[in-house]
């Protein structure tokens, strides 16, 4: 009997072993897939960016929203110029863009 209960607890355990590698492959997986999308998405922005160079955009952000003239287009982030006032935006920090 106490031989059967060792064997039981050293499978299961052996079971939940495999099921965290495999979560853990699963997450790797997921967070390879996150950056290539966010450096995917940064290129596009910057493309649409360049598009709209010396156009008039809105950004929104989780922190408010800017418009300005597009003057600047980085690999990471967008420079506006809005009332005199130089505006850096990262694309990190850009949840849509309204071209005027």
């Amino acid at each position: 009997m106490r031989a059967k209960f060792f064997f039981w607890c050293k499978k299961l355990l052996l079971d939940l072993l495999c099921r965290v590698r495999e979560l853990e492959r699963q997450m790797a997986e997921v967070q390879e897939r996150l950056e290539l999308t966010r450096a995917g998405d940064f290129a596009r922005l910057q493309e649409l960016f360049q598009s709209l160079l010396n156009n008039v955009v809105t950004i929104f952000t989780p922190f408010g929203d800017v418009t300005g003239e597009v003057t600047n287009v980085g690999e990471d982030f967008v420079e506006l110029e809005s009332g005199g006032d130089i505006i850096l935006v990262p694309y990190a920090n850009i949840t849509f863009v309204n071209p005027a």
